[in-house]
């Protein structure tokens, strides 16, 4: 029986995308490739907490795929990376550390299929606040200033301001 020659690359990675609920955040994209044969073997997204056995997790997930060839060599970001999944990889596989470029290709590809009209993105805060909530607080802004209070008011008036959740 011949050698696998296969390389897998494996990694986490910011994803292109937020989570809107229940409070927006932009997670991570968990993502195990076999370049040989040109497959991704294993892909999830993750909370950017979640500890580094959950790339473990899916690397096992993905070494138990029929389809799989398992890896002659596994390439990988950093030292941590390798630690944690040095124990879930077949006897003699070798562990590369080293630059992942093929993972932030995917996850940049991700965010050009998933953009869409770009009034309907993302305007601050990496992401989480988006074009339509700004339209409308520069909305409410312009009627404020078409009312003018301060022409009218002395700075002892009171205003109320309400922020509804």
């Amino acid at each position: 029986m011949s050698r696998s020659t296969a390389v897998w690359i494996g990694g986490r990675v910011r994803s292109p995308f937020v989570i809107e609920e229940p409070k927006p955040f932009r997670p991570d994209l968990i993502l195990w490739l076999d370049i040989t044969n040109d497959q991704i073997l294993a892909a999830d997204v993750v909370d950017p907490d979640a500890p580094k056995s959950k790339l473990a997790n899916h690397l096992k997930a993905a070494l138990g795929r029929a389809d799989a060839v398992p890896p002659a060599r596994v390439r990988v970001s950093d030292r941590a990376v390798a630690d944690a999944i040095r124990q879930v990889l077949p006897r003699g596989t070798a562990i590369d550390i080293g630059p992942t470029p093929e993972l932030d290709a995917i996850a940049d590809r991700m965010g050009e299929e998933m953009e869409g009209d770009p009034r309907d993105g993302t305007y601050l805060g990496s992401g989480e606040v988006r074009v339509a909530a700004v339209e409308r607080l520069f909305h409410e802004s312009a009627a404020l200033y078409r009312v003018a209070p301060w022409l009218t008011l002395a700075d002892s008036d009171v205003l109320e301001l309400d922020i509804p959740e």
